[in-house]
């Protein structure tokens, strides 16, 4: 099987965030892939794992990084916008602050790769 080549200014980062790096069980990871046009967003993918029984996505920070140009506040926003409907568990909720910096970090990680 071949995958199509990605179209030009695409790039992506991820990060898994555990509390150790002695076992694989991740409090959260994210995927983020970006079409570029010089430095302005024209199409975001943002993809969360660890956070619900299936992988999730948002479409409310994807469609706010779209037609801007990245900087450390619009990254921030985006995490934001991610985790605006989160509704944890009592006993993880400690997770929603720790994916809302992995969410900002894997965007400004994808824009600089």
């Amino acid at each position: 099987m071949r995958l199509p080549a990605l179209p030009a200014g695409t790039k992506s980062a991820y990060h898994k965030q555990g509390e150790r790096e002695s076992y694989d069980w991740p409090i959260c990871d994210v995927a983020v892939v970006l079409r570029m046009d010089g430095k302005v967003i024209r199409q975001a993918s943002i993809a969360m794992g660890w956070v619900a029984p299936t992988p999730r996505r948002s479409a409310e920070a994807e469609k706010l990084l779209v037609g801007k140009t990245l900087n450390e506040e619009l990254a921030r926003q985006a995490a934001k916008a991610a985790v605006s409907g989160a509704t944890p568990l009592s006993k993880n909720a400690y997770k929603v602050p720790v994916l809302e910096a992995v969410i900002r970090r894997t965007v400004l990680a994808a824009a600089a790769a």
